[in-house]
């Protein structure tokens, strides 16, 4: 077992306990809503209700008991790759397994709405609109309020073109911290997509459908400032660190702890808000669109113009699958979920595969999966044979424990192309008049060799 294999344990592992949490919390009744079913005050209250939620928390459980169990072996596995198509396997039932007594327990729950009938008057529609609601205004979080964090994510970028630090890859730093500012940036068009959603309806109440409303909004943008100004953070403090890995490690660990705390802490308070406040709810009249959400969990409507649309309780958003863009969408992100575990195929074709290494007649080729570097050897200014590798920093390209490919920095900033085994010395350092290259192939005699050929030539 070592560190690596705890920390992608981890990485995976971390999104089930999640799922858990907010899966019971679908169980406690929120907007007139259990496990997506709509219920009137009388039917949420009755001993029917209590049981179906009892036996879908009593299965929730065991599922969180059993995949625990399931994802444990990942401590064992040897090799990256190994390890990944692993827990890439494991994600799959572990993502859509605990939705399976949800489905159950909405199917148990709308049987019963219907054997004993709906005792409020249904509001009911295509999609039911508060037309009063709608005319309040639209407040919530102000677009300046997000250009602080995006300017102080700019920050690596303008000191960089400024010429600020010439130890890093100038390119590297406009491109990585230039894409995060800019993921920050549309925050703001994004957070403006929620004012755009219909309102939170839950009966005839315009107030009540409008403080439910406010508190979305409100909560978006919180869990937009946060995420964007940890995330600024983050960029500045890598900036600042970029040579320090272990730094880097940890600084990322810490990162993704505060924003998916600050992510739950949010969604769950949105959740008790919208509980709270429809405690009482149900006794008149009530929306219920049932219909619509498939085992209450896909919104399906196809005469609703809108493609994503708000989630009926909580804050989040969903595609309508009853338009061929929903479908499209649901589509796609269900073949890239199911094609995971290639990645980790991929990986070990990458991890299994030596690295070769010989000279033609007037070139020096570095071989992994094919053929990645060729070096004229009238462009060679100087060879050295070096033992012990030295620090390197990846830049783009494949970092493992038994391969180091691609660019990477070295030696204060100096850029080199990597393609080597940093677990079998001896390596080999060959400078051009377009750069530095290191090279080593699996095993001592073939770089001893290719040494020994370059320095006779």
């Amino acid at each position: 077992m070592s560190l690596m294999n705890v920390f992608i344990l981890c990485c995976f592992y971390c999104i089930v306990p999640i799922q858990y949490l907010i899966l019971r919390n679908e169980s406690k009744p929120k907007k007139n809503i259990v496990l997506g079913a709509t219920l009137s005050y009388e039917a949420r209250k009755s001993e029917e209700a209590a049981e179906i939620v009892t036996r879908f928390r009593r299965r929730e459980t065991i599922l969180l008991i059993v995949l625990t169990a399931a994802a444990l072996p990942a401590l064992l596995f040897p090799y990256f790759s190994e390890l990944l198509i692993y827990m890439s396997v494991w994600l799959i039932p572990a993502l859509l397994l605990p939705y399976v007594p949800f489905a159950k327990g909405n199917r148990a729950l709308r049987a019963l709405k219907k054997s004993e009938g709906q005792r409020a008057a249904v509001i009911s529609g295509d999609a039911v609109v508060d037309l009063k609601g709608a005319t309040l205004p639209k407040k919530g979080v102000p677009t300046w309020a997000f250009v602080f964090p995006a300017a102080v994510s700019a920050i690596p970028m303008v000191w960089t073109m400024a010429g600020g630090r010439g130890t890093v890859d100038d390119w590297g730093v406009l491109l990585g911290c230039g894409s995060v500012t800019v993921c920050i940036a549309l925050f703001i068009p994004i957070y403006r997509l929620i004012f755009r959603q219909r309102m939170d309806v839950v009966g005839s109440n315009t107030d009540l459908n409008a403080a439910l409303t406010r508190i979305r909004r409100q909560y978006w943008g919180r869990m937009f400032l946060w995420t964007s100004w940890l995330t600024a953070i983050l960029n500045l403090f890598l900036w600042l660190t970029i040579d320090n890995i272990a730094i880097l490690i940890a600084a990322t660990i810490l990162y993704m702890g505060a924003l998916l705390a600050a992510v739950l802490y949010h969604e769950l308070k949105m959740r008790d808000l919208q509980a709270r406040l429809t405690a009482q709810s149900g006794q008149g009249e009530l929306v219920d669109e049932d219909r619509y959400w498939l085992w209450g969990l896909l919104y399906c409507n196809p005469n609703d113009r809108h493609i994503m649309v708000n989630q009926r309780v909580g804050g989040n958003m969903t595609v309508n699958v009853g338009r061929t863009a929903g479908k499209v969408i649901m589509a796609a992100s269900v073949l890239v979920f199911l094609l995971l575990p290639l990645l980790g195929v991929w990986m070990m074709s990458e991890e299994r595969t030596p690295v070769t290494l010989y000279l033609t007649e007037n070139t020096l080729v570095a071989e992994h999966t094919g053929v990645e570097y060729e070096v004229p050897l009238e462009e060679i200014t100087s060879v050295e044979l070096l033992e012990t590798l030295p620090p390197c920093r990846r830049q783009v390209g494949t970092g493992m424990e038994n391969l180091l490919k691609g660019r990477f920095s070295i030696e204060g900033g100096t850029r080199a192309e990597l393609c080597l085994n940093p677990q079998s010395p001896p390596f080999l350092r060959v400078e051009t008049p377009q750069g530095v290259y290191l090279f080593g192939a699996g095993d001592r005699t073939a770089t001893e060799a290719a040494y020994a050929a370059l320095t006779a030539s």
